[in-house]
């Protein structure tokens, strides 16, 4: 999906953003991309062809999609449904989780 992931005069780029992240494994990588496409993009709810697109733009490889958010909402906590299918947000916790204990220590 068509999504805005470039560094202009008003947010970071998203390859910056994940650079600094350092996310190491699927799940913290998906609450990256769900917390930068909300806050620097202001989307109230994240699609799952706009985590894809996300993954392509830092060059990595894409999980499925479905069973990482799925995991992550029932054992991680950072992430819920949004209201339409195959939408994810983005929960208080996920969001403590990518500002403050990100990059591991």
């Amino acid at each position: 999906l068509p999504v805005d992931l470039k560094a202009n005069d008003n947010k970071i780029g998203l390859r910056e953003f994940y650079k600094e992240k350092q996310p190491s494994n699927h799940y913290e990588k998906v609450a990256v991309f769900v917390y930068y496409l909300m806050k620097f993009n202001h989307l109230e709810e994240v699609k799952f062809g706009e985590i894809l697109t996300s993954y392509e733009e830092v060059n990595d490889k894409k999980p499925s999609i479905v069973d990482i958010v799925k995991n992550s909402v029932r054992y991680k906590g950072w992430l819920e449904s949004g209201k339409e299918k195959f939408t994810a947000r983005m929960t208080i916790s996920g969001e403590n989780f990518v500002k403050f204990d990100l990059p591991h220590k």
